[in-house]
């Protein structure tokens, strides 16, 4: 008797694997540990901290295929009739990899310059200016409470004493009689602005004056000198709540101040700054530096060359996605380029990695700052600005470039559609990250022609509808293709290199492959195997789950056995959802998938070459060290992902990794033996 097991791996379970298995021995290990007791006074206790180790060492023998199945047919084909099914092109986008993953407010600092005008106090609220720094090294979130930075616009050193930049920033607002150490509630504020003499109340300029105006929720207020308050939890239009009791106490008079916020690129809260002095290290005439001051470490990471922001919120996420794109080429043309609308593959792409030498025509999804999306509130919708024809565009229309050698470049050919952008910073319902994930989804509900001749080998398939389906989960977005190319393809790169280096966005590719259900022959099935095995990442092809089946008659309406597949669970559960009564997933159901639910976001990927931590890592880390930082680096993240993971179920198999595979053939056997070592695991850290 053998029993049939299937490994699988990638993005939904596309890399299915079928052995043949004659024996499985499953080990669980509780890990507790026991501790008896002098004279046995407090009897025998052990620790279980739910932390059990499980191994499956599983044996058997890999034979070749029968034969082929000649009755497969290619999902959407009309021709290929003879063709072995393929998995089709997918693509997974994590916008939470380079936008904010929580809803962005726009920091609106307080400051206000009073005038008097035509005998009216008029008053504007306005930034307290600081110049936008420029990191000089990375920095680690939580790592330190101190960074070095440049200023742009100063070159040359050329004081020789110290500077310190004033970073107390007065409101215009003081309190309404004294209050003493440990008050708690509303505190009563009026205006301090003077003019002619003459005191300025808030009634007379409320939309001005008030404290609801001139202050923030989150903002740390303090006295004339620099002595902490509190942290407003709550404002009105005269008066301020503080999150808890006085530290300090208040006389009547007093005036509030408070200390600025300090934002990445990213628009992440770094911290609040105490102070900005010169870097007295620094020789005159040579480039300055300063020393900023943080209230506490770092609440964000910091890349080198980050542009940092002080007491203004950075919202330059627009304006740095402005005119980027993302480049999806249908599968279609990619199999065989004679289909697309040129006829062949371009000799010159600038804004497009090449694919086997040369450029593949595709299509440009733009972002377009200009436009507010209706999702944003606004009227604009995604639109085809440009078709894919067979007649070239002239070098002024779309991306603009000059000169003969630029008329074969595939964006003189690529469709064009418009993705409208502007306010995706300002979404207080969802965010940055989300809501751009369900504006560029619509992008492939939109039914007007993109091309003028077809996506797929189907007739009249001239819409993003017919060659593609997509699915948006929060803020990650998946991209499949309709056809499912013949042979094995891998889709180019879909965005810029500058794109890809100033935003890091996290993009798991997976290209097209031919179908589990091919014949093959016991030693190809070794190679997948070796090949899987050997080198593989949790982003796509490790086998990370195994089903097992077993004959069950208590879930059976008879008195024959059905087919389940043995299951773990994970988290706090009820005892009824982890023994054989719950088990009614029919053996033959794939898994759920395993990797990138819609809880993903924050962090860019941190396991490519440009990722976001190998980054700062690169930056503030000696060579030889880097590696254990990274590892370092990986497992702060993923346990953060581990803490905050809801418990699952039921997923129809078990999650596991391979740890050891062992292949053995013998000279005159048409056969190859095997032993593989799976451990139990619902979250891998490192690969």
């Amino acid at each position: 008797m053998a029993i049939p097991i299937r490994l699988l791996a990638g993005l939904q379970n596309e890399i299915q694997m079928d052995l043949v298995v004659q024996t499985i021995d499953m080990s669980i290990d509780r890990n507790i540990s026991a501790f008896p007791t002098p004279g046995n006074y407090l009897k025998r206790f052990a620790i279980d901290t739910n932390t059990p180790r499980m191994n499956i060492e599983m044996s058997g023998v890999i034979i070749d295929d029968d034969g082929v199945n000649a009755q497969q047919y290619r999902s959407g084909s009309t021709t290929s009739q003879n063709s072995f099914s393929s998995t089709p092109m997918k693509t997974l986008i994590n916008f939470g990899s380079m936008m904010p993953t929580k809803p962005f407010s726009d920091f609106i600092p307080a400051d206000i310059d009073g005038m008097l005008v035509n005998d009216i106090m008029s008053s504007s609220k306005g930034k307290r200016i600081f110049p936008n720094f420029v990191s000089a090294t990375g920095v680690a979130q939580g790592s330190t409470t101190t960074i070095t930075v440049t200023n742009p616009a100063e070159l040359i050193k050329v004081w020789s004493e110290s500077r310190t930049i004033v970073t107390k920033i007065p409101t215009d607002l003081e309190f309404v009689g004294s209050h003493s150490v440990g008050a708690t509630g509303a505190l009563t504020v009026e205006s301090s602005l003077t003019a002619l003499g003459a005191d300025a109340s808030i009634a007379q300029n409320a939309g001005a004056l008030s404290v609801n105006v001139l202050l923030n929720i989150g903002d740390r207020v303090i006295n004339e000198s620099g002595v902490f308050l509190g942290e407003v939890s709550a404002l009105s239009s005269t008066q301020v709540t503080f999150a808890s009791a006085l530290p300090a106490g208040i006389s009547a008079n007093d005036k509030l101040c408070v200390m600025p916020k300090c934002f990445n690129r990213r628009n992440e809260l770094v911290g609040f700054v105490i102070a900005i002095s010169d870097d007295n290290t620094v020789s005159v005439g040579d480039e300055p530096k300063y020393i900023i001051e943080f209230l506490s470490v770092t609440e964000a990471s910091i890349l080198a060359g980050d542009v940092l922001t002080i007491n203004q919120s950075n919202n330059a996420m627009e304006s740095l996605l402005h005119d980027s794109y993302i480049k999806i080429v249908p599968s279609y043309w990619l199999e065989d380029p004679t289909r697309n609308p040129k006829g062949a593959n371009c000799y010159n792409d600038l804004h497009m990695e090449i694919h086997n030498g040369y450029a593949p025509i595709g299509i440009k999804f733009k972002f377009d700052a200009t436009k507010t999306h209706t999702l944003l509130g606004g009227s604009d919708a995604v639109t085809v600005v440009h078709k894919a024809k067979t007649n070239r565009r002239s070098t002024t229309a779309g991306y603009p470039h000059q000169g003969s050698a630029r008329l074969n470049d595939a964006s003189l050919w690529d469709a064009i559609v418009n993705v409208p952008i502007k306010g995706i910073m300002q979404s207080e319902d969802q965010s940055p990250a989300s809501a751009m994930a369900q504006i560029f989804e619509s992008a492939f509900k939109i039914t007007a022609p993109v091309s003028d001749v077809p996506m797929t080998d189907a007739t009249n398939s001239f819409s993003l509808t017919d060659a593609f389906t997509s699915f948006t989960a929060s803020n990650i977005m998946l991209i499949e293709q309709v056809y499912r190319a013949d042979a094995d393809q891998e889709h180019p790169s879909i965005v810029s290199p500058a794109f890809a280096h100033l935003l890091n966005p996290q993009i798991i590719q997976l290209g097209s492959s031919s179908n589990v259900n091919a014949a093959r022959s016991a030693g190809d099935k070794v190679q997948d195997l070796v090949g899987l095995v050997s080198n593989a990442t949790t982003d796509g092809d490790m086998f990370r789950g195994v089903q097992i089946p077993y004959d069950s008659l208590v879930t059976s309406s008879g008195v024959t056995a059905t087919a389940r597949n043995f299951f773990l669970t994970f988290g706090s559960l009820p005892s009824s959802e982890k023994d054989s009564t719950q088990n009614t997933r029919a053996a033959s159901q794939l898994m759920n998938t395993l990797i990138l639910n819609e809880d993903t976001g924050g962090i860019a990927n941190d396991k490519d070459s440009n990722g976001f931590f190998e980054k700062v890592i690169d930056a503030t880390v000696p060579d030889e060290i880097q590696s254990i930082f990274g590892f370092l680096a990986d497992v702060v993240s993923d346990i953060f992902v581990t803490l905050d993971t809801t418990p699952h179920g039921n997923d129809g198999g078990i999650r596991i990794m391979p740890e050891k595979l062992h292949v053995r053939h013998d000279a005159g056997n048409n056969y190859y033996a095997f032993t593989m070592v799976l451990v139990a695991t619902d979250l891998v850290i490192g690969v």
